[in-house]
């Protein structure tokens, strides 16, 4: 299967794709000692890359645990260019990220491309966030085995969470290199053992919003009062815990065993039974909503800078618990 990468080999970095998501990868490789190319045809691409990367850095800078690497690091921008040119970008990398659209067939000819100039050895990992490998695979001929996805939330310079997913043709070992890697510049990863559309945290949200849209087709709530309702009640707990042990908590010195007894039955009956129409009027009512309410707060940028802000106390907290 080839050789074996600790996370200490991986020391080339290919961003394919230098959008949002992929600036904020660049900052967090960069953050991390690691060499980084990013890749993109966009006219403005570059133009928008150099701020997105510095204001991730500024961001990273406030995190406990990344302000100890940031140290050892130099100049964290020296490491850092840009091409329009994809097979020198990739033909050099020992992991090479892809950001590009949800867009499949868009991507199998991208991937066909990365696949004829990756190094043999290197791994492939897309930030898809709901194809299955397998079906992205297809755009492969030479490096299948070395294909995984690596899907990150936004923005991932800050959330810890990397879904890493193997297809019908991935080597365990290259599973286990991207576990090792991510986990290695500061993630945390976790393994999607089967593949479904969505991995596992977007298909959470999904159920989420498939009860939010249920609840303003019938008028239970508006979308206000749903944002308040979560963001003050169980949101604000699954930032500092994951559900079942709060259940497990909820289940008094009992503990997961006692809930499901006393509660589950009654919590499994609490959704919409049919899902929701989706129809134009319905999410042009959420979309509205949305828009006022977020207009009404703030403006964008402000939006991004509490939402980052937050974030890293958040995780400042919980690096200090965890230590």
């Amino acid at each position: 299967m080839g050789e074996y990468f600790e996370p200490g080999q991986i020391q080339s970095i290919a961003i394919v794709g230098g959008g949002v998501i992929g600036a904020s990868w660049a900052a967090l490789y960069i953050a991390n000692g690691l060499e980084v190319v990013v890749y993109d045809c966009a006219s403005q691409a570059e133009a928008s890359l150099w701020p997105n990367v510095r204001s991730a850095l500024k961001c990273l800078e406030k995190l406990d645990n990344f302000r100890e690497r940031l140290s050892r690091v130099a100049s964290p921008l020296a490491l850092l260019s840009f091409t329009t040119d994809l097979h020198y970008a990739v033909s050099r990398a020992d992991l090479i990220q892809e950001n590009a659209p949800e867009n499949l067939p868009l991507k199998l000819d991208l991937l066909a491309s990365i696949d004829k100039w990756m190094k043999p050895h290197a791994i492939l990992c897309s930030s898809t966030s709901g194809l299955r490998p397998s079906d992205l695979q297809a755009g492969l001929s030479l490096h299948k085995a070395n294909f995984v996805v690596g899907h990150p939330f936004n923005p991932p310079h800050l959330m810890p969470l990397v879904e890493v997913v193997g297809g019908r043709d991935t080597c365990l070992h290259t599973i286990q290199r991207a576990m090792r890697f991510y986990d290695a510049v500061g993630k945390k990863p976790v393994h999607v053992q089967k593949e479904v559309p969505g991995h596992i945290a977007n298909r959470l949200q999904a159920a989420l919003f498939r009860e939010i849209f249920a609840m303003l087709a019938n008028r239970t709530a508006t979308v206000a009062d749903i944002e308040t309702a979560m963001e003050y009640g169980p949101g604000l707990r699954w930032g500092i815990m994951g559900p079942s042990v709060l259940l497990h908590l909820g289940g008094g010195a009992g503990g997961a065993e006692a809930y499901a007894q006393k509660f589950m039955a009654h919590l499994m009956s609490w959704y919409a039974a049919e899902d929701p129409v989706m129809d134009d009027g319905l999410v042009e009512k959420w979309v509205t909503h949305t828009t006022a309410l977020a207009e009404q707060t703030s403006s964008r940028e402000n939006l991004e800078r509490t939402r980052d802000d937050l974030l890293v106390g958040i995780l400042n907290r919980k690096g200090r618990s965890e230590k």
